[in-house]
């Protein structure tokens, strides 16, 4: 969990009243974060150096521990405004959009260069600002925690802050050849190319542990003015041209990354911390955007809006009977306003400070926040429930002991597989069936896996200096695409066994086939009207010799598994020498009742 440290009066300050540190911690345990400790630079310095700090400050700090995910809480700005919201000392702030600018100077213009290294650009504008040395402090220390925090260390998102004065838009983002770079860099004198910039700050103990994400790239990301002035390059550093000091009073920033939704997070937070400070407060100038595919105004200052049912509140938090205006009234509390649509369902809308509202499970966290935990009436369930194992769980333990059993070797292989791997050396064509890691930094690892067999295969040859025969299986999940599922994905429980020997052994395979078939009460009979039966049909499958590979079904139309021999040009795909029979099994289409006493058979999840 991300700590913030704030100076204590200042803090008050911004809260319009004083407390004690109890009161304090009081009310940082109501609001559901944590008063960590209690301190000031002086002992800072002396815990950690283990020498005397009469030279600093004996202020008193909090350091303050909030939630992962409310990026609002990073800062000083954002801790008075939530807690004043909360005690009801503040109203909620409604952010506004100017346009002060000219239309052609408050233009951020992307190159389709960019889609190669870092392709989204962002931007907005803060106007009169005035800082102070604590202010001006307070907006550094908020990129860096947000680097650190939802921008993964710079890899997904990054940002920089520009004296606006100092440049003249429209503004360009693009990617430049590393030999055509030539700025000096912030806190520096002396101008630098791109392979200038890396040795310079191969050694720097801030910046240099960035330089991996775009130092093997023939190209960088760039952000340059309509004078063709380098002001950044992101996600490394910015220019000493736009440097900010006391007298900058009209911020660009300027927000870069490869995720879209991360890269609008951080422009809103930014915005909405330290929009407060603008000589209008709470009014932030629009940047329009321009790209290949449309033009849009950035920062989108509109508020998102939620449905809840208010059954489902009041179920979850266990507060019975609250009233739908009652249920508003204390969102309110926790800067979210809304309206009653009717008796059983309210509109909630969530305001550019709440990312971390994506469900109305979090609007119900929030109530039982604001209405207060020790204030929810204790109860009994009137359900009462046991804990025991999933059926799928319990068969994949069961067939874990039994491929133990029969020599064979559990392993544990990597869930993420290239491209050439999963449908390349398995002689397929890529299909929608498998999900895809979107912006991976490696060739190796850019889809979930959707089966077992590549790994089991790449396995087999990590393995072929080992003595023959060997024996190996794996029980692990695969995740298939799912348009229909929330998060369009589902994971499905396999097992995957592989036998390795100087000539091929179908008939091991099946053997072991049939004995955990047997295990779970079925038997093979091709033509019965016995229900607990299996069969085997005929398979097409690629990636296995043909004519030597079956696919395993129940009832003659539910399909469970497939084994075979492997293929010989799949095998050399993985450089195997040797031929490898497999068997792959789903074990999510077997259900185990303990009501019949045996396990039955149902297609889906």
């Amino acid at each position: 969990m991300p700590t913030v440290t704030v100076n204590r009066d200042a803090l008050f300050k911004a809260l319009g009243r004083t407390f004690t540190d109890e009161e304090f911690d009081n009310l940082c345990f109501e609001f559901g974060i944590e008063l960590d400790e209690v301190t000031s630079e002086k002992e800072i310095f002396e815990a950690e150096q283990k020498k005397s700090g009469e030279h600093l400050s004996k202020e008193v700090l909090y350091k303050i521990e909030v939630a992962a995910n409310r990026y609002d809480l990073l800062c000083l700005e954002g801790l008075a405004l939530a807690l004043g919201v909360f005690l009801k000392t503040k109203e909620m702030p409604v952010f506004k959009a100017l346009n002060v600018l000219p239309e052609n100077e408050r233009q951020l213009i992307v190159d389709p260069s960019v889609g190669r290294v870092r392709p989204f650009g962002l931007s907005a504008i803060l106007r009169g600002i005035n800082f102070t040395d604590e202010t001006l402090k307070g907006f550094m220390e908020l990129q860096d925690k947000l680097h650190n925090n939802i921008c993964r260390g710079r890899k997904l998102v990054s940002m920089g802050t520009h004296d606006l004065d100092t440049v003249k838009g429209p503004f360009y983002y693009k990617a430049m050849k590393r030999k055509d770079i030539h700025f000096v860099p912030l806190n520096r004198t002396e101008a630098v190319d791109g392979d200038g910039l890396m040795t310079l700050l191969k050694d720097d103990p801030k910046l240099g542990k960035y330089l991996h994400l775009i130092e093997h790239s023939d190209e960088f990301p760039v952000m340059l003015d309509s004078n063709n002035v380098i002001m950044s390059l992101p996600p490394i550093i910015n220019s000493q041209h736009t440097k900010m000091t006391l007298n900058t009073h009209n911020v660009l920033i300027d927000i870069t990354g490869l995720d879209y939704t991360k890269c609008n997070i951080v422009l809103n937070t930014l915005v909405a911390m330290f929009s407060v400070y603008c000589k209008e407060p709470f009014t932030v100038e629009e940047v329009k955007v321009t790209t290949e595919k449309e033009v849009k105004l950035y920062p989108d200052l509109t508020p998102r809006i939620f449905k809840a049912d208010v059954e489902y509140l009041r179920t979850i938090t266990g507060i019975k009977d609250i009233k739908p205006e009652d249920i508003l009234a204390n969102l309110k509390k926790m800067e979210l306003d809304g309206k009653v649509l009717n008796e059983k369902e309210i509109e909630v809308s969530v305001p550019i400070t709440r990312s971390d509202i994506l469900h109305q499970c979090d609007i119900a966290e929030d109530l039982a926040i604001s209405y207060g935990y020790n204030n929810i009436t204790k109860q009994v369930t009137q359900t009462h429930c046991y804990g025991r194992q999933q059926p799928y769980n319990k068969l994949a333990d069961m067939f874990r002991h039994e491929m133990a059993m029969g020599g064979y070797v559990e392993f544990l292989t990597m869930a993420l597989l290239s491209e050439k791997d999963l449908y390349t050396n398995m002689l397929k064509k890529p299909d929608d069936k498998s999900a895809k890691i979107f912006y991976s930094s490696c060739k190796e690892f850019e889809y979930m896996r959707s089966s077992l067999i590549p790994g089991i295969l790449k396995s087999v040859e990590a393995n072929k200096a080992n003595q023959l025969p060997y024996k190996i299986f794996e029980v692990s999940d695969v995740v298939i695409t799912d348009k229909e599922n929330e998060v369009g994905a589902v994971n499905r429980r396999e097992l995957c066994f592989a036998y390795t020997n100087n000539v091929s052994s179908m008939e091991i395979v099946q053997g072991m086939v049939d004995l955990l078939m047997k295990k779970i009460g079925l038997v093979f009979m091709e033509k019965n009207d016995v229900k607990k039966r299996y069969v085997i049909k005929p398979s097409k499958d690629p990636a296995f010799f043909e004519d030597r590979q079956a696919e395993i079904y129940i009832q003659d139309d539910i399909k469970i598994g497939i084994y075979g021999i492997i293929h010989p040009k799949v095998l050399k795909n993985f450089n195997i020498k040797n031929p490898v029979t497999l068997c792959q099994i789903d074990l999510q289409t077997i259900n185990f009742t303990s009501e019949i006493g045996y396990y039955y058979f149902s297609v889906g999840i």
